[in-house]
């Protein structure tokens, strides 16, 4: 669908659809550069997220370093978020260190600079942290040494960002480990839910804690988190209301055109959700979300406690890029896509024998 909705952009071009472009201006559809580049991009991370799981289905013992791997790396970037924001204040090199990019988007407030660490802006590393919560939340302690000194890390450099994403992923994991609590019908995967859930009352501590310490550092921050999260929320500032009003304007130019869409590539809305509706249409929206609700069905089945975290990542962050960010090219989402992909295969190769 993709694919083939790259040629409507040439159909709808004398049609004058208003729509945010790849840069980011207001313009009229029509067929650009971005329409083939955009799709590279998605075809890249497709081909990645194939070769990863038939990767992970030759070599099972993977899965396990995958996480591993994905935890060390969240750790090293919270590490160096709070690394930053001393750097900032104590005037100490940081950028032109650690990060490939050093004309990033730096949003300086005074007394404190919205923590980024290698990212280019604070909503993205939100993005990156609050779904690897979710990962580390939901997994037994015995799997993960220092547990609740890696997730005190994130929350720290999370609300360090003061990026209303990283709450909107902290309040959906909050939510998403209280349902699965109680709904479950397999006594033994709500037992471990259940068990999972009375330890979750540690991090709320944990989260309340750093957001003290962060406010006796400098109240600012905390002021900000939750102002520019209300503000959002009511639309009553800028933000608020830019993303307001792209969300209804695309969905809209989606409803238009349910089949394909105006073309992949051409908008580049506030959200994942509204881009994509308005580039690929109903059809091909829907299609990806039915995938990611069987993918995570079928995931919450398996009793192993990774499986469970791989799932509720999965949810974490398309839900967080549903509603705030409008790409999904990180790989570390489509790694995690290919570990819970290999889950369920296996899973299904040993309810074939």
């Amino acid at each position: 669908i993709c694919i083939c909705s790259v040629i409507m952009p040439k159909i709808i071009e004398g049609l004058n659809i208003e729509i945010i472009n790849q840069n980011g201006k207001i313009t009229n559809a029509k067929f650009t550069s971005h329409n083939i580049t955009q799709l590279m991009y998605l075809i890249y991370c497709f081909i990645f997220f194939v070769v990863i799981t038939d990767y992970l289905n030759q070599n099972k013992q993977e899965r396990k370093n995958v996480i591993n791997y994905m935890i060390i790396g969240a750790i090293i970037v919270s590490i160096l978020g709070i690394y930053q924001e001393l750097a900032y204040i104590y005037k100490w090199p940081f950028d032109i260190i650690f990060r490939s990019n050093i004309n990033g988007n730096i949003q300086p407030y005074g007394s404190f600079v919205r923590i980024y660490s290698t990212t280019i802006e604070p909503s993205i590393l939100a993005y990156y942290l609050v779904p690897m919560f979710a990962l580390i939340t939901s997994i037994n302690d015995e799997n993960i040494k220092y547990k609740y000194l890696f997730l005190a890390l994130i929350l720290l450099t999370g609300f360090g960002s003061t990026s209303s994403t990283f709450i909107l992923g902290l309040i959906i994991t909050t939510i998403i480990l209280v349902i699965n609590a109680f709904i479950q019908k397999d006594i033994d995967i709500k037992r471990r839910n259940k068990s999972i859930l009375r330890k979750f009352t540690i991090v709320i501590l944990i989260g309340a804690i750093c957001l003290l310490i962060i406010y006796l550092i400098n109240k600012n921050i905390v002021i900000n988190i939750f102002q520019g999260l209300v503000q959002k929320i009511t639309r009553s500032n800028l933000s608020g209301q830019e993303r307001s009003s792209a969300f209804i304007n695309h969905i809209l130019v989606g409803f238009r055109f349910p089949l394909l869409g105006i073309g992949f590539g051409t908008v580049r809305s506030k959200d994942l959700l509204s881009t994509w509706i308005c580039n690929i249409g109903i059809l091909g929206t829907g299609i990806f979300i039915y995938y990611l609700i069987d993918l995570v069905k079928k995931l919450r089945k398996n009793k192993s406690t990774i499986s469970y975290g791989t799932a509720n990542f999965i949810i974490v962050v398309f839900i967080c890029a549903f509603a705030s960010v409008p790409e999904p090219y990180n790989l570390f989402i489509w790694l995690m896509l290919a570990m819970g992909e290999s889950m369920v295969q296996l899973e299904e190769t040993k309810e074939n024998r």
